[in-house]
């Protein structure tokens, strides 16, 4: 956790918000919203939990593709998604913000295929910070992966997550049907 503080602290952050569906980890109990939260306050970080509606794990089987990818179009057409983004980017537009998850690959991350999109088209700046400390914006990643083929404000066809959601819905990620 002393990593994150400084990583925090390092790019000037002022406020977390923790964009896990389930904002509590089999692996890493120190990222568990229990631990995370208090930490993150003793060290002068706003945080929040906004996970229900940005995060990308929905209950319900029609949010997920046959491969138990979740379908994002679904998930941002869902009653009081508009209100809560519309609230993470009047944060943003307050205080330094940073998007949290679990995921360190942004291109593994609805924090790059989803949410950084909309943000990007609705014009912020979205910065990666990486474990490194190192920081990859929104645009660089998207050229790494080979996006010249499309407009970066564009959201790929299908528009959904880049592997099944695992530790979702049904059976190795795949939504009971």
């Amino acid at each position: 956790m002393a990593l994150v503080v400084s990583l925090l602290r390092a790019h000037d952050i002022k406020r977390v918000v923790d964009i896990r569906s389930r904002p509590a980890s089999q692996w890493a109990h120190q990222f568990d919203k229990v631990r995370i939260e208090p930490t993150l306050h003793a060290a002068e970080f706003a945080y929040s939990w906004r996970g229900e509606l940005l995060g990308q794990r929905p209950e319900g089987t029609e949010f997920y593709d046959e491969d138990g990818c979740t379908l994002y179009d679904r998930v941002v057409a869902r009653p009081g998604f508009s209100d809560e983004y519309d609230a993470l980017k009047a944060t943003a537009n307050e205080q330094r913000t940073a998007l949290f998850c679990l995921e360190e690959e942004p291109e593994r991350c609805h924090r790059y295929h989803m949410l950084g999109i909309m943000l990007t088209r609705d014009g912020f700046e979205v910065l990666h910070i990486r474990k490194t400390g190192r920081v990859e914006s929104q645009k660089d990643v998207f050229l790494r992966l080979g996006g010249e083929q499309r407009s970066l404000l564009d959201a790929p066809k299908p528009w959904r997550s880049p592997m099944p959601m695992e530790g979702g819905h049904g059976v190795a990620g795949k939504p009971t049907r």
